[in-house]
Order: C-alpha cells, then sequence, then structure tokens
C-alpha cells in the first residue's frame, strides 16, 4: 500500500508506546506497520515517549485530572518527535508514593473502579489544546486500546462522535468476561455499567462502517463512503454446510495463559484470572495468586 493510502491513526490507550513495558511493547509491535507521521497517541499513565512509532504524544495522567478538580484548568504535556528519548529504558516517571498509589490501584476491586471513575467524570480531561491537537494531526481512525476502566471508554467515545471517527477496539486481556466481576453487587453494577459502554462503542462502529470506511483515495488519503451493492439472487452461490467442529480433548487443547510461578493455566482453572506484571522485564504473565506475589525479573 502507498504511503498517501494509509489512514492516519489515533490510538488511545492506557500506557504509552515502549520496548519495555508489556502493554506497550505489544502495541508498538501491532502497529509497526503504520508510519510514524500517520500516527499520534493519546495517553494517561505516568509515562514518556521512547519509541519513534509516533511523532506526537499527548498525555493526561490521573494526577492532571485530580488537580484539575480543585484548579479547573485542564492538565496535559505534549510530546514531539524532539521529546522521544530512545536511550531512557524505563518509561514510567511516577516514583514514591505515585508508584505506591499506582500498585494499589492495579488491585482492582470495586472500590477502585467507582473511585477511579469518579475521579475522571468530576476532573477535567477535555481542553482546547487537545482538541487542536488532535485537529492539527486530522485522523482517519482511532485504534482504541480498552481496558477495565469505563472512563476511558467514553473519552474515546465523546471524541469519535465529535469528529465522527471510526473506532477499531482492541481488547488483548479478559476485562469482559473476568471472575472479578462476578462477585458482590457493587462488582456486577461496575461491570453492567462498563459493558454499556462497551455497547456504545460497538454500535457506533456499526452505524459508522456504512458511513466513513477506507474508500477511494481523495486528497491524498483514502476516505470515502461505502455503497451496498446488489447482487442478484441467481447471482449468488451457495456455498455448503461446513462440517460440525468435533470436540478436542483437553489434554490436546493449548493453553493460552501461563502464570510464571506456578505454572496454572486457563485449562487447569477456568475461572483463574492472569494478567502481566508492568514491572518485569519481558512479557511474564501470572495467576491471581501471584500477580502481587512475585520476584520482578529485571
Amino acid at each position: 500500500m502507498k504511503k498517501n493510502q494509509i489512514p492516519k491513526v489515533l490510538v488511545i490507550s492506557h500506557n504509552v508506546f515502549s520496548r519495555t513495558g508489556a502493554m506497550g511493547k505489544t502495541m508498538a509491535s501491532l502497529l509497526s506497520c503504520i508510519p510514524p507521521d500517520h500516527m499520534a497517541q493519546l495517553y494517561i499513565h505516568s509515562e514518556v515517549p521512547t519509541t519513534g512509532n509516533s511523532d506526537r504524544y499527548f498525555r493526561i495522567t490521573d494526577r492532571d485530572v485530580l488537580r484539575s478538580i480543585f484548579t479547573r484548568r485542564p492538565g496535559f504535556h505534549i510530546y514531539s518527535r524532539e521529546d522521544i528519548d530512545v536511550s531512557r529504558v524505563n518509561p514510567r516517571t511516577d516514583s514514591g508514593a505515585a508508584a505506591r498509589i499506582y500498585q494499589f490501584s492495579r488491585r482492582r476491586t470495586a472500590p477502585i473502579y467507582f473511585m477511579r471513575n469518579a475521579l475522571w467524570r468530576i476532573g477535567i480531561w477535555k481542553s482546547k489544546a487537545l482538541y487542536e491537537w488532535i485537529e492539527d494531526f486530522s485522523p482517519d481512525v482511532i485504534f482504541f486500546a480498552s481496558g477495565d476502566y469505563s472512563f476511558s471508554y467514553r473519552i474515546t467515545y465523546e471524541i469519535s462522535r465529535k469528529y465522527q471517527l471510526p473506532v477499531v477496539m482492541w481488547c488483548c486481556d479478559d476485562f469482559y468476561f473476568s471472575r472479578r466481576f462476578r462477585g458482590g453487587l457493587t462488582s456486577r453494577l461496575y461491570h453492567k455499567g462498563m459493558m454499556g459502554w462497551i455497547r456504545r462503542l460497538k454500535d457506533r462502529k456499526r452505524r459508522r462502517d456504512f458511513n466513513r470506511s477506507v474508500g477511494q483515495p481523495q486528497n491524498g488519503r483514502v476516505v470515502g463512503r461505502i455503497t451496498p451493492v446488489q447482487v442478484p439472487k441467481d447471482q449468488v452461490s451457495q456455498s455448503p454446510a461446513a462440517p460440525a467442529a468435533k470436540p478436542v480433548d483437553r489434554d490436546q487443547r493449548k493453553a493460552f495463559h501461563r502464570c510464571a510461578v506456578c505454572g496454572i493455566t486457563e485449562l487447569d482453572d477456568p475461572n483463574m484470572t492472569f494478567r502481566y506484571c508492568s514491572q518485569c522485564n519481558g512479557n511474564y504473565e501470572y495467576c491471581e495468586r501471584h500477580i502481587h506475589n512475585h520476584v520482578h525479573v529485571k
């Protein structure tokens, strides 16, 4: 595909592109085919850009939003290509009390979910600078690395609606079906609210699929509309029915999740929750018994 036919992608995520963090590395590898000048990233974690995956970064952290509650002024930081420090190994900038608060929030209990989402609802994340940054980049599509905090879905939804942009929603964990949401009433209420925002984004994606998608090049970029084509019934080939899938024995299945400490997989316990550790140097996954109880790999 020619460069002028590649759409401009606005990435909305929790973590920034990186070479060390599990999520940052995965996104950087997944979107490595997009040229840096065709990709911009809006992220919310206390990290700085350390890779050349993108030329434009816009960061809004929890601390910025918390401060805005008292100052009523939005906080943010904009990074350009000149600000990228490729020699830096760890992109995280939080330390001391801020780092301990972040680690505490990773326990992801229902009260923590509600408190953090309330913080982003009460605080100010919208700003003239953010909208000018988006309009200057002029994206064609949003790539949303979703998670388990509903405020990120709301941010993505509002930006998509304001600029009439289609959304590609990518989830690489079991947030939608995790066992931690099947406990008490507060967990179930939170999960119901989060799934409501997920359905809003999915419904918006269905509508935008017919109104804006990759079409004919126009003004040097790929934009356009899809026009439904009516095919006569006598020209529609009838595909034979697919044979019924044979049941696979448990011993023949391959595990997708495996704890780096005890080796348990989802085949051993279908209700077990697995997570990657952001402090380990590499893609190390742990079960819920060892995610907060293991020696970090450096």
